[in-house]
């Protein structure tokens, strides 16, 4: 795995709360909760048209617990397929990264290759990501 030589400016992550049920890997795309209870409360994004908030930065985030997730800057996102280096990343199920397809939500666009179950560097967009052309 390659070596991440960026360093976060303040702003590039936040403090949120998981309450999806179960626990958050580290790399995993994340949501805001559509019916929040509190403040920057997240699950897992669940599909290509979600809308990303960030990802986990933590080795993990357990259910109720609160960690950091970045939104912005170089990430690590852990992969579910193979990704191509420059390709626009959307989420899958359980919140991991694949290349996107027309019409879909993307978070960033890949710095490194990505393959199933492995963390990749994608530089983000920040919250809410963009929509690729149709």
């Amino acid at each position: 795995m390659t070596q991440i030589l960026h360093q976060d400016s303040p702003g590039d992550v936040r403090a949120c709360k998981n309450t999806s049920g179960a626990a958050l890997a580290e790399g995993t795309l994340v949501k805001i909760k559509a019916s929040p209870t509190v403040h920057y409360e997240i699950e897992a994004a669940t599909g290509a048209n979600d809308p990303i908030y960030g990802v986990v930065k933590d080795a993990s985030i357990a259910n109720g617990a609160t960690g950091s997730v970045q939104i912005r800057g170089i990430a690590k996102v852990l992969g579910s397929a193979a990704i191509a280096i420059g390709a626009r990343v959307a989420a899958t199920t359980a919140g991991k990264g694949v290349t996107a397809s027309a019409g879909n939500a993307f978070c960033g666009v890949a710095l490194t290759l990505g393959a199933s179950g492995t963390l990749f560097e994608v530089e983000l967009l920040g919250p809410g990501g963009a929509e690729m052309p149709g």
